[in-house]
């Protein structure tokens, strides 16, 4: 739930038609265990690190989430004292800080193979008490050795041999990874996000600075299924863009802002120029298995509104915006997605609508992968 209210703070994930599913679904193939409230890799370490040492520690259950929390606060101040200045979560809000970066890595730590206890956080928070008697009772073969606990971990068993190398990582540390910290990563994105561009990424030893996933430089370089997924990715967006630029135009012909409407008649105009450079030749029964597979939830009432808007965007062209089919098309997706919510059906929700909203095109958590990606080439390549 705080992961949903944050994505609708972003004006690029502003979901008033409904298409949201869609953007999660190649989101999750082309990019597993990633989130929007993600900033850099060394968090993946980070924060097991943390509750390493609250476990090591023998933390009773009802501190550790205060206590955890007080470590993540310590962490701001490092990075910050290390000279981070971009990506830093709560660098502003520090103590008043709600979404703390191990909620938000949480389920990452999981798909990525670095979080070994299967539970919600709070669960894992509960768990320490009976954790340690398990850990304690555990049989062992000699007096010298550690007992025989794999089955009870809770954490990558390397994760330990790397933290002694960062010892100080409360006190002043960087999200610079070390070698070995970065080819832990890309060991670990390649095994359990293997066959994604991720795990291609990951070993392709280029960093980036592109605005979309399909502007990257390696791009001819994907393997097949990758590269029709990242069309497919590129091709959705660019359409369905069109509906949104539609969406607001509606809206502000229903607030009678002038100038507004020809701006947005003019992008429509635009975006439909663009289109055929963009754009690949599919059928529609591939999409959505490849869509399905990413996300299985993608409803009916979703595929049958892209694919209406998708016909009459092709059809029409430029001509879109004058179509009556078209405008109601809009209209019944609004109200099928917002109900007495929906902005063209309901005055006072109109009135509250400034400017447009939700243009943005899908990007899939692109920036968010870029910068994860670019730490773990940079540290592998030194």
């Amino acid at each position: 739930m705080q992961e949903a209210v944050e994505l609708f703070r972003e004006q690029e994930t502003v979901d008033d038609l409904g298409i949201g599913s869609i953007r999660d679904a190649f989101s999750n193939l082309l990019f597993p265990g990633t989130s929007v409230l993600h900033t850099r890799a060394r968090y993946l370490l980070f924060i097991p690190w943390i509750y390493r040492r609250l476990e090591r520690a023998g933390v009773p259950s009802h501190d550790v989430a205060a206590r955890a929390r007080n470590e993540e606060m310590r962490l701001i101040s490092a990075l910050v004292t290390g000279g981070e200045k971009r990506g830093v979560i709560g660098e502003r809000a520090r103590s008043q800080l709600k979404l703390l970066p191990s909620t938000a890595y949480w389920s990452a730590l999981s798909v990525l193979g670095l979080r070994l206890f299967q539970g919600t956080q709070d669960q894992y928070h509960r768990s320490f008490d009976a954790h340690r008697t398990l850990i304690r009772d555990a049989p062992r073969v000699r007096e010298d050795e550690d007992p025989v606990v794999r089955l009870y971990l809770t954490w990558h068993p390397a994760l330990d041999a790397l933290a002694d190398e960062a010892k100080d990582f409360l006190n002043e540390t960087s999200f610079a990874l070390t070698n070995d910290e970065g080819s832990f990563v890309r060991e670990l994105v390649l095994q359990h996000a293997a066959g994604s561009y991720l795990a291609f990424l990951c070993t392709s030893q280029s960093r980036s600075s592109v605005r979309y996933a399909w502007l990257h430089t390696r791009r001819a370089d994907l393997p097949r299924d990758i590269a029709r997924q990242l069309d497919l990715a590129q091709s959705i967006s660019a359409l369905m863009r069109g509906a949104s630029i539609f969406y607001n135009l509606l809206l502000a012909e229903r607030r009678e802002m002038g100038d507004l409407v020809d701006e947005l008649r003019a992008e429509l105009e635009k975006w439909e120029r663009d289109l055929h450079s963009e754009v690949v030749s599919f059928e529609w029964d591939e999409f959505w298995s490849v869509a399905w597979s990413g996300n299985p939830r993608i409803t009916d009432p979703t595929r049958t509104f892209v694919e209406a808007w998708v016909a009459s965007a092709r059809a029409l062209g430029s001509g879109v915006a004058d179509d009556d089919a078209v405008r109601k098309l809009i209209q019944r997706r609004e109200r099928q997605t917002k109900r007495s919510q929906a902005r063209l059906m309901n005055p006072r929700r109109l009135e509250t609508w400034t400017g447009p909203v939700g243009m943005g095109r899908h990007d899939y958590r692109w920036p968010v992968v870029q910068d994860i990606v670019n730490d773990v080439v940079a540290s592998t390549r030194r």
